[in-house]
């Protein structure tokens, strides 16, 4: 379950900060919230496999010095074993800061890559007509926030610029201040649209959701 919670108002403020912006760009900002990119559902399986070994290791040690609180014997040896795996699976797959412990930083940032991708295309980012979507993505479960532009943007932009906004939101959440953060960002990428000359025109349209999407 999600811990970061957005009330009524910040969600207003951060849709009316992207019409703000809209108004005198061409550039159109979607903001996406999604708890987690992946289950890793490999995580609590290495969790539970090692705490076998480790368990086997100690039961065997506390067994040759005789300190074990009961007669050793094959059953109640994997009675214990059995136990220890499945309690460490349903703590490591429901308490995310086990989970992290399982999970490479470097798997984390793939996955959530890949799901801000999916979630371009699936929320028509690209489909604007001077193709100038651009996407803020936050997934919560791994602390990780993705900036992704459409090509006739990114013609003009470098990645670096975008590295910074991706830091302003992360410093918002560091402090305990996402809509402050993510409000920011857009502010920023209204600058660096300007500043590149994406500036909305007569028959500009608002062809995509102002509204903050909150993964369900």
């Amino acid at each position: 379950m999600s811990k970061i919670k957005f009330t009524e108002e910040e969600k207003k403020r951060i849709k009316d900060t992207v019409k703000k912006i809209e108004k005198k760009t061409s550039g159109e900002i979607v903001t996406y919230f999604a708890n987690r990119s992946d289950n890793y559902y490999e995580a609590p399986f290495i969790a539970s496999s090692i705490s076998s070994v480790l368990g086997f290791i100690f039961l065997n040690i506390l067994s040759h010095f005789w300190l074990l609180p009961f007669e050793f014997n094959i059953l109640n040896f994997s009675v214990i074993i059995l136990s220890i795996m499945v309690l460490v699976f349903v703590a490591v797959q429901f308490i995310p800061i086990l989970k992290h412990a399982f999970i490479s930083e470097k798997r984390e940032s793939k996955m959530a890559g890949i799901k801000a991708v999916e979630v371009f295309v699936n929320e028509e980012v690209f489909n604007t007509k001077d193709r100038t979507g651009i996407l803020i993505f936050i997934s919560e479960f791994e602390q990780n926030v993705k900036v992704i532009a459409d090509t006739g943007i990114n013609k003009k932009v470098e990645q670096e610029q975008w590295n910074k906004i991706v830091e302003t939101i992360i410093n918002g959440i560091k402090n305990k201040k996402i809509t402050d953060g993510i409000v920011s960002a857009i502010e920023q990428c209204g600058e660096l649209l300007v500043e590149n000359d994406f500036i909305i025109t007569k028959n500009d349209t608002n062809e995509l959701s102002d509204k903050i999407i909150i993964e369900k």
